[in-house]
């Protein structure tokens, strides 16, 4: 075992060069200030340590799609983008409420009766479309966020 001393110029298990004042190196996690010269003994998840700049979590694609396929936008406020999540639901339970008022409204009268097949129509047409386009988006969020974790 050797003196518990920064590196000097450089992290020994990824080769990026140290800044003064790091703890533990930004790409790997590896603590500068090991007491041993082995790269491998002091990882974060051996120490319990984390490190300041440690990479966020990986997040799942296929759990993305399951919160966007019972309410549109919640798929995405987990990949966090969470100004799109809140718009698209937002203007989702919109679209609910006025639907419902309408079928409520004019559900009994023969407006209302004409409208049905209409109202299932625009579902088919709409509302499938997009709730598949907004699945896949917060499946490809998802992805990228990944992306974004892993090359900081």
């Amino acid at each position: 075992m050797t003196e518990a001393k920064p590196y000097e110029t450089s992290c020994p298990r990824c080769g990026r060069p140290r800044e003064p004042g790091m703890r533990f190196c930004p790409q790997c996690g590896f603590d500068l200030f090991a007491r041993t010269d082995s790269p491998q003994a002091s990882k974060p998840e051996d120490s319990g340590e984390r490190p300041h700049s440690a990479p966020q979590s990986r997040k799942s694609p296929a759990l993305a799609v399951l919160p966007a396929l019972i309410f549109p936008g919640f798929g995405h406020i987990y990949a966090g983008r969470v100004s799109r999540g809140l718009l698209l639901a937002v203007s989702f339970f919109l679209l609910v409420v006025v639907g419902l008022g309408w079928l409520i409204f004019f559900g009994f009268t023969f407006i209302g009766i004409i409208m049905i097949p209409a109202f299932v129509i625009l579902f088919l047409i709409f509302f499938v479309p997009f709730e598949m386009w907004q699945c896949l988006d917060a499946f490809t969020s998802t992805l990228e966020f990944n992306r974004r974790a892993t090359a900081s």
